[in-house]
């Protein structure tokens, strides 16, 4: 294409799709400019249809820790989709992928697999509902867990940015609670007010859908605490956390136990996929066994299980996978804190905070663990846990919760983003997202990005 590729195809799909889209954040409304219109990826770098390389921190939401287009990914994509992609119908490996699935969560007995994260909670909620009899749910504002509509109000991600609640009824946001994340007091008083009605909590454990938000370990034994006291189910949603942080999810890091756990598009090589994993009491309440009705012809479609068991092969029997992400990421926190350091100009504003202890040895380097980063300056607050970070833009104290995201300078990022975008790496053209590291990245692309991060604050 001419080099104003981007632009014509843009307008050409602003014709026929809506918005010029498939996904609101896409369209790039609250940043500016012309979105990258991609026409291949292929390690940490994507290829627009003018040719321009971008250094990739998004990394398809998360899903592709290994980087894109992993040779034994795309081998066996190819192999399966030779044979037929759909057969709505039991297909031969999806055990296999359940089988690896479960031996990263050796609390769960059994999987439903189905064909996004969204999929993966909404039939989580209706499973607790379905297993308890209750009819509410407790949400955290600001986490975002797909776009069903009991868990869209007061989400974050794309929905932040739109105030996208329109076709929400009354009705289906009287059943859904919405408590401030990391607030031990307002969620023991909501709780406790609505102890006999309430069928579930659902979090995400590290919230990335307000930006990354570290959770304070107390407040999440309370969470936990409340629901076994009360009979409400946990509902963990790591549908970007799993797998992020060694051979597991969030939940092992921080001791919980969840009753449900939801998983996303990493457990497919990043193809459409996803699934629900709980103890076998709770599962077996699941259609055909149970009366809690779920079912999709494309479950457990076949080139998506092919996907997701090379990849988490991967994942399970090469360590050097997660050694490599944790060296990475210690890497680019040490670089962000000398930026921190110099634009704040007083040390005594940096704050490391390795609160989390126990349980992070899938992703030890060395003896050192992976820790939770908290760096402040005069116009910018980075949350960094593991291969995970956000630049809040505006803010010059902790980030904790939504209000504290929501006071971000949306304007700001968008400024910022444009100067970063402008170097050539794509990152979240959202305030209210999280970047990504993977394993293709490497130092030089590490340090390339901490400079193009100076350069945008």
């Amino acid at each position: 294409m001419k080099d104003n590729g981007n632009e014509i195809y843009f307008e050409r799909a602003k014709r026929v799709l809506v918005g010029g889209v498939n996904s609101p954040v896409r369209a790039f409304k609250h940043v500016g400019g012309t979105p990258p219109v991609i026409r291949r990826g292929k390690g940490a770098r994507l290829f627009d249809v003018e040719g321009k390389e971008y250094i990739d921190f998004v990394c398809s939401w998360g899903a592709a820790i290994l980087g894109h287009a992993r040779e034994e990914i795309t081998e066996s994509i190819a192999r399966t989709a030779a044979d037929g992609a759909s057969f709505g119908a039991l297909c031969d490996k999806e055990a296999e992928l359940a089988e690896l699935v479960l031996s990263a969560f050796p609390d769960a007995g059994k999987v439903r697999l189905v064909s996004s994260g969204t999929e993966a909670v909404m039939t989580a909620v209706r499973l607790a509902r379905g297993v308890t009899g209750r009819s509410k749910i407790i949400k955290f504002s600001g986490c975002y867990h797909g776009h069903s509509d009991a868990v869209l109000i007061e989400g974050g991600s794309g929905a932040a940015q739109f105030s996208a609640y329109g076709g929400l009824t009354a009705g289906m946001a009287a059943d859904t609670l919405v408590a401030e994340f990391n607030d031990e007091k307002g969620f023991n008083e909501l709780f406790c007010a609505n102890k006999d009605t309430v069928a579930a909590v659902i979090l995400e454990i590290i919230p990335c859908n307000m930006g990354v938000v570290l959770p304070e370990p107390a407040f999440l034994k309370i969470v936990e605490g409340l629901c076994r006291r009360y009979g409400a189910l946990l509902i963990a949603d790591e549908v970007i956390t799993g797998f992020r942080f060694g051979y597991t999810g969030a939940a092992r890091l921080y001791g919980l136990n969840p009753d449900i756990t939801t998983l996303g598009k990493i457990i497919g090589g990043g193809l459409p996929v996803g699934a629900i994993i709980g103890r076998d009491e709770v599962m077996n309440c699941l259609a055909p066994e149970g009366k809690v009705y779920q079912a999709g012809t494309l479950s457990g479609n076949p080139i998506s299980v092919a996907a997701g068991i090379s990849q988490l092969s991967i994942l399970k029997n090469t360590p050097a996978v997660y050694e490599k992400l944790a060296r990475l990421s210690a890497h680019l926190n040490d670089r962000l804190k000398t930026i921190f350091s110099e634009e704040a100009n007083d040390n005594k504003n940096i704050c490391k905070n390795r609160a989390v202890k126990g349980g992070m040895k899938a992703i030890c380097v060395n003896g050192n663990y992976a820790a939770t980063e908290l760096y402040i300056g005069k116009t910018a607050t980075v949350n960094s846990i593991g291969s995970l970070h956000t630049v809040f833009i505006g803010r010059t104290a902790k980030v904790r919760n939504y209000a504290d995201a929501k006071a971000c300078l949306r304007d700001g990022y968008a400024e910022y983003f444009r100067n970063v975008f402008g170097k050539g790496f794509y990152i979240p053209p959202s305030q209210f997202e999280a970047c990504f590291l993977s394993v293709a990245h490497t130092d030089d692309d590490i340090d390339a990005y901490a400079d193009a991060v100076k350069a945008g604050l």
